[in-house]
C-alpha cells in the first residue's frame, strides 16, 4: 500500500472503529449470511487484506465460527488492536505485510474468500493490484 504510514496510525485506528459499523451494518451481514456464506465450504479459509482493527474478522468469525481467518496489514497498531479482540472461533492468523509490493505468505489455491474490505483506496493503482 502505497499511502503515507501516517493516515494508518493513531487517528486511522480511531476513525476506522468509529466508521465500522456504517460498512458492516445489519444490511451488510443479511446479504453475508444469504448469499456469500452458502457459497462457501464447511471450514472456509478467510483472507483480509488491509484487515485494518480486526473487526471485521471478529465478526465473521461469529458468522461462520468453522472459518480459519488470516488479516494481514502494513500497520502495527492495527495488527495490534486486531490480537486484542475476542473472536468466536480461533483467533485469526494476523501479520504486517505490505500486499502491494510483498507476495502473501499462502499457497496458491489455499483461499476461499478474500476480502480487501476497507483498504483499496490505499493502493496508488487498485486496477492494477486486483
Amino acid at each position: 500500500m502505497t499511502s503515507s504510514a501516517g493516515r494508518e496510525s493513531g487517528s486511522g485506528l480511531r476513525r476506522q472503529r468509529e466508521r465500522y459499523t456504517v460498512r458492516f451494518n445489519e444490511a451488510f451481514w443479511l446479504f453475508f449470511d444469504s448469499t456469500v456464506a452458502p457459497l462457501l465450504p464447511d471450514a472456509p479459509v478467510l483472507v483480509d487484506l488491509g484487515c485494518g482493527p480486526g473487526l471485521y474478522l471478529r465478526d465473521v468469525s461469529r458468522h461462520i465460527p468453522n472459518a480459519r481467518l488470516h488479516g494481514y496489514d502494513r500497520a502495527a497498531d492495527m495488527i495490534a488492536n486486531a490480537e486484542g479482540l475476542d473472536y468466536a472461533g480461533e483467533p485469526p492468523t494476523l501479520g504486517l505485510c505490505n500486499v502491494a509490493a510483498d507476495p502473501l505468505p499462502l499457497a496458491d489455491g489455499s483461499v476461499d474468500l478474500l476480502t480487501i474490505a476497507a483498504a483499496l483506496h490505499m493502493f496508488e493503482d487498485p486496477f492494477r493490484f486486483l
